[in-house]
């Protein structure tokens, strides 16, 4: 591997494998040893030049949970606070796009936006910025959001077969007309070994006959023949008579 390639390009990180991610930035074989492999469900997940991600990802679930929940417990502060932390995140996600898989991307950033919609309106319910009318609309949003996120989840998995069942039914397609092109290539075939067939028949039959009208015209001249030497004796013998009564 070219250290001096430029991984960033999203080309070269689709076609570099799973075995040499680790090797592109150490500089050191391809090979991968027996531990890395077994932790490859880590880092497979994402883009050749993120392989670390995960580690980002394991940071942000942290702050987002275990470390927010204990700053200023029920305050308006830990809400702020954590509407900046999501902010934060969606960002680098939207930027880098760390994942190989377009569906993951998505997912990830819709996620992100959850979180960050979630704890914005928690906000204004907490402190009443908007007056209780408000509310039921607020709430609703709440719900499509969540539900949402469901949908997708749902949508990629469904694509993903629909997309291999077509796939699955154009090669049946091809493999049919493929079939049907051989069919009519054999019968087509069997067509003109029939007329080959028929042909040399046909010749076969000419050839019998121009040697039947040949014996029968040999029959023919032979008869004449005959007929001729018999009239030859003919005339020897009334000449033979003829001479003795003279």
């Amino acid at each position: 591997i070219d250290n001096n390639v430029d991984i960033s390009d999203k080309t070269l990180d689709k076609t570099l494998s799973t075995r040499n991610i680790l090797a592109t930035f150490s500089g050191l074989s391809t090979e991968m040893s027996a531990e890395a492999l077994r932790l490859s469900f880590l880092w497979q997940s994402y883009r050749p030049n993120y392989w670390y991600w995960e580690i980002i990802e394991t940071m942000r679930r942290l702050l987002l949970t275990a470390i927010v929940s204990v700053i200023h417990p029920g305050t308006s502060g830990q809400v702020v606070l954590s509407i900046i932390l999501s902010g934060i995140c969606y960002y680098l996600y939207a930027e880098f796009e760390p994942y190989n898989e377009r569906s993951d991307q998505i997912l990830s950033q819709v996620g992100q936006i959850q979180i960050f919609m979630t704890f914005f309106i928690a906000l204004i319910i907490q402190n009443s910025l908007l007056s209780n009318q408000w509310n039921v609309a607020l709430g609703v949003v709440l719900i499509v959001i969540n539900i949402a996120i469901v949908i997708i989840i749902m949508y990629f998995p469904m694509k993903e077969i629909l997309e291999y069942y077509n796939t699955v039914n154009q090669n049946e397609d091809v493999d049919s007309d493929i079939d049907k092109d051989r069919d009519i290539e054999l019968v087509d075939q069997s067509k003109e070994d029939i007329n080959i067939e028929n042909i040399s028949i046909y010749s076969n039959e000419i050839v019998k006959n121009d040697s039947k009208d040949s014996l029968d015209l040999n029959d023919l001249n032979n008869n004449n023949n005959i007929i001729d030497n018999s009239e030859l004796d003919t005339n020897y013998h009334r000449d033979n008579e003829y001479d003795v009564n003279h």
